[in-house]
């Protein structure tokens, strides 16, 4: 497996806690020779190309970097840790799973009953008291949902690919465009790239980067789910490309945004999916920022979203990184 990709999906990042994941990613743009600044949020923030006083210069591209997980309400006298949720997932799915505390020690989540709600999950960490288990986390730790990454059949099987898939596509993208000064130097635009905080807790990093850089273009890189699992209906498959995600529950994407990736698209040959969604994005924040923000974004197939083992196919990622670096160019 690439070993950025790897690093990626190897780092801890829940929301509100995105340090380790944070720091995957500067160490790369270290390594590329890329100027960085961290905002208030917690957010990376690279600028590259034409400077520009001009908003309608400016194009904003973002992927946020945190994951769901659980937080610690309360430890109660067996040693046991009720949760809380960070971020939408469904209960049933996490029953028997392995959570993974920032500090590195590990539990199992169990259920006090069938189809539970997040009050009927709790931690096991194999303690029986309420001491033991404060030697080891307390009230307000977070943990996130671990498992091993398999690679199989250009399939990544892993936790974390939404969105760390993503941040991936958008390094590689910065990556290409910093060996290439000529290219760069070239740019009629100001690009900003942005790994956000906070996603799976209401988009509220990228809230702030839009407004601090205000611009007047944003493309989000996004995971979505895919529709060819058993009982999945739509054409939205694993290795058959990314997609335009012209509406969701929370944005509908700007004809000027959506026009510029169908141009790429097409300069490449190839066709879009057009992806409806009853979820949201982190383009619900961005496109009403200031006086608003021509926001669209760029999706690719996830199967099992928002679980502990979601699936991704390498050949949607390489397509994404080809589209998005025409947008650009």
């Amino acid at each position: 497996m690439d070993r950025l990709l790897e690093a990626l999906l190897s780092a801890f990042g829940v929301s509100g806690h995105e340090e380790e994941i944070r720091g995957v990613i500067i160490e790369e743009l270290n390594r590329l020779e890329l100027c960085h600044e961290v905002d208030m949020m917690g957010n990376v923030i690279v600028k590259m190309g034409k400077r520009s006083e001009k908003e309608e210069e400016r194009l904003m591209i973002t992927a946020h970097m945190d994951t769901m997980g659980v937080i610690v309400t309360y430890i109660d006298d067996k040693g046991f840790a009720r949760v809380g949720k960070i971020g939408d997932f469904k209960e049933p799915s996490m029953i028997n799973t392995i959570v993974e505390f920032e500090n590195g020690n590990s539990g199992r989540i169990c259920a006090t009953k069938d189809n539970p709600k997040i009050e009927d999950l709790y931690i096991d960490l194999g303690v029986s008291s309420r001491e033991e288990a404060l030697e080891l986390i307390e009230e307000g730790d977070v943990a996130v949902f671990s498992s091993n990454i398999i690679e199989e059949r250009n399939n990544i099987i892993a936790p974390f690919l939404d969105n760390r898939v993503g941040c991936y596509m958008v390094l590689k993208v910065m990556e290409n465009l910093a060996q290439n000064r000529e290219v760069l130097s070239g740019l009629d635009k100001e690009l900003f790239f942005v790994f956000s905080t906070q996603n799976k807790v209401g988009a509220r990093g990228v809230r702030a980067a839009a407004y601090s850089i205000n611009p007047m273009f944003s493309i989000v890189i996004d995971g979505e789910e895919a529709t060819d699992n058993l009982g999945g209906k739509g054409n939205f498959k694993l290795g058959n490309g990314v997609g335009i995600k012209f509406m969701d529950r929370t944005l509908i994407m700007h004809h000027e945004i959506k026009e510029i990736l169908e141009e790429a698209f097409a300069s490449l040959g190839k066709n879009p999916h057009y992806i409806f969604s009853e979820q949201g994005g982190d383009g619900a924040r961005i496109h009403k920022e200031g006086n608003g923000v021509k926001t669209g974004t760029l999706v690719y197939p996830v199967r099992y979203k928002d679980t502990n083992l979601e699936m991704v196919n390498v050949k949607d990622i390489e397509e994404g990184i080809e589209i998005l670096s025409k947008v650009i160019l």
